[in-house]
């Protein structure tokens, strides 16, 4: 399978080896056109859309399948104009939308039906592609409509928060042991509102696949520490204990610490929620090999019928386990998806976001997270590979020459 792409978006390679991961075609060609003077065999082009740029009628008969990304201005000249009944994406571009897109085209190419064939059943009509793009204009709103909702409320949680701080200071007055408890616990409420608020603006955020961070190369195993540290201080107030088990890390990480920190946090609250009063959580980090051919299940295997040389680490794992209940196997498969939550919780101020930023924030680190059932509990794990076997990171690093020099 060859997979070319034509578009000025610096990004768009990176999604695409991250959505061909999460479809299971690691092993996909990717092709810069840019790059190629002449003209190259390619089963799937992804394409900016400009006025006139569609491929000529007699490609739509080819094996050649077409995604296009498209302007809201020029929605209406691509319906119109393109000659092959293709699949468009709107720009800005959302990974999940171009993995479905990718996925689709797949199917086609594959098939030997591609979009341009008429009739074919796999070829989108154009009222579809027409439904389509407006599915995805109303997403975009969505996430505009969160993300200034959310940067809104900040403000006016911080001064409350601040003004609940000055009265338990006693700067405001004296008050009695029923009136700081009352304040205390309106403070712990505006906290769980600012969390939600942050969790919407980033699954907001997320989305544009040009607003990539830049990552620094380092042993992570010290920012895995400084959060256990902080995160330690949060579970004892809540009666739970943190015992934390961290292994030095062999070979360097690309990463992005803001990144790690909020996937450490969001892992710990979720054990919070679940794990009962003078309970414990366990935080067990150690290098691994992770046997990245098993799609949707990466299991961290020590099998026979490898070499000794080929099962050396090749990334680092983290395990979060708590003495919460069993997590229902009806969740499972979508426990780490937007606004989904598994199980009774005494907490319940969870929008079901932290699991699926995540899911967001590994996946720019080439990582999986994945969660299994224990006689003792629910753990949730994830890896990030090693730098030199990650070249998904690897370009997210190296993209507009924002690699920052090594360490921590």
């Amino acid at each position: 399978m060859r997979l070319a792409i034509r578009t000025r978006s610096r990004a768009i390679a990176h999604m695409c080896r991250q959505s061909l991961r999460a479809i299971g075609l690691d092993s996909c060609e990717l092709i810069d056109l840019a790059a190629h003077a002449e003209p190259c065999d390619r089963d799937i082009e992804i394409r900016d859309f400009r006025s006139g740029t569609g491929p000529n009628p007699s490609d739509c008969g080819g094996r050649t399948a077409y995604i296009y990304l498209v302007e809201r201005s020029d929605i209406d000249q691509y319906l119109s104009e393109t000659a092959c009944r293709a699949w468009a994406v709107l720009q800005p571009v959302s990974r999940p939308i171009l993995t479905s897109a990718l996925r689709h085209a797949i199917e086609m190419a594959q098939s030997g039906n591609p979009a341009g064939v008429s009739g074919g059943r796999a070829a989108p009509l154009r009222s579809s592609a027409r439904a389509f793009l407006d599915l995805q204009i109303h997403d975009q709103d969505r996430n505009r409509f969160l993300a200034r909702a959310a940067h809104d409320l900040k403000g006016p949680l911080s001064a409350i928060s601040g003004y609940c701080d000055l009265l338990l200071s006693g700067d405001a007055g004296k008050l009695g042991r029923r009136q700081k408890h009352a304040i205390a616990t309106m403070q712990k409420s505006v906290e769980r509102l600012n969390r939600i608020a942050q969790d919407f603006f980033e699954l907001s955020a997320r989305t544009d696949g040009d607003n990539i961070r830049p990552m620094q190369v380092g042993d992570i195993h010290q920012v895995l520490a400084d959060s256990a540290c902080d995160l330690a201080a949060m579970a004892k107030l809540r009666g739970i204990h943190l015992s934390t088990f961290l292994d030095i890390c062999q070979e360097p990480v690309a990463y992005d610490r803001t990144g790690i920190e909020r996937v450490m946090m969001n892992l710990i609250e979720n054990a919070c929620r679940f794990t009962p009063a003078d309970g414990s959580i366990t935080l067990r980090g150690y290098p691994c090999f992770w046997e990245r051919r098993e799609r949707r299940s990466p299991v961290l295997i020590d099998c026979e019928r490898r070499t000794h040389h080929a099962r050396l680490p090749n990334c680092y794992r983290v395990d979060v386990h708590n003495m919460g209940p069993r997590i229902p196997d009806e969740c499972m498969a979508r426990i780490f998806e937007e606004y989904i939550t598994a199980g009774e919780s005494p907490d319940r101020y969870s929008a079901g976001l932290g699991l699926a930023i995540c899911r967001s924030i590994l996946a720019r680190h080439a990582g999986e997270i994945w969660t299994e059932n224990r006689s003792d509990g629910p753990v949730f794990s994830f890896v990030i590979p090693f730098l030199r076997r990650s070249r998904e990171t690897v370009h997210a690093v190296a993209i507009d020459g924002k690699l920052l020099s090594a360490g921590a």
